[in-house]
């Protein structure tokens, strides 16, 4: 488990992908952790929000494959498993952690940021131009910049 401020994560790792019996036991697990869960936060007049609650498999193409699992059950709730990529902290994360996402968000941002220090590039001063490229265009590019090691050098190429 890892919190910080109000998104708290729950990790499962799933040893026995092929095993039918052991993925439902995990499941279920799973599921009474989070009816702890809702309960201590309801007896704390707290809300676990079902509808932000996103969930998330991770792991190679073939062993993604192995495991079946439409959703589970969130405080009354059916919440499904996404195959989409999911923003954790600002960071695009995608099944298969390839960092495909969090690459296409990063050079979306920039070169979002880029036209408009273009369109008003002729009323800058360069040390003006310079600063708003470092604060608006390098910052996003740094931001966590470390997930992006190991990954394929057309990723790189893109940023």
């Amino acid at each position: 488990m890892h919190g910080y401020a109000d998104d708290t994560q729950i990790y499962l790792s799933l040893t026995r992908p092929a095993d039918p019996d052991y993925i439902k036991d995990q499941c279920v697990r799973v599921e009474e952790c989070l009816a702890q869960i809702h309960t201590w936060m309801s007896a704390n007049k707290l809300k676990l929000n079902s509808g932000k609650t996103e969930i998330m498999l991770f792991g190679t193409r073939q062993k993604l494959k192995l495991v079946e699992i439409p959703y589970l059950d969130v405080a009354g709730t059916n919440v499904l498993v996404t195959d989409r990529p999911i923003r954790n902290l600002g960071v695009m994360f995608d099944s298969s952690l390839s960092m495909t996402a969090q690459v296409n968000n990063m050079v979306k941002t920039a070169n979002f940021h880029l036209r408009n220090i273009g369109a008003v590039r002729k009323h800058l001063t360069e040390s003006t131009t310079k600063q708003l490229v470092q604060s608006l265009v390098i910052s996003r590019l740094d931001y966590c910049n470390n997930l992006l090691c190991g990954v394929t050098s057309e990723l790189l190429g893109r940023l």
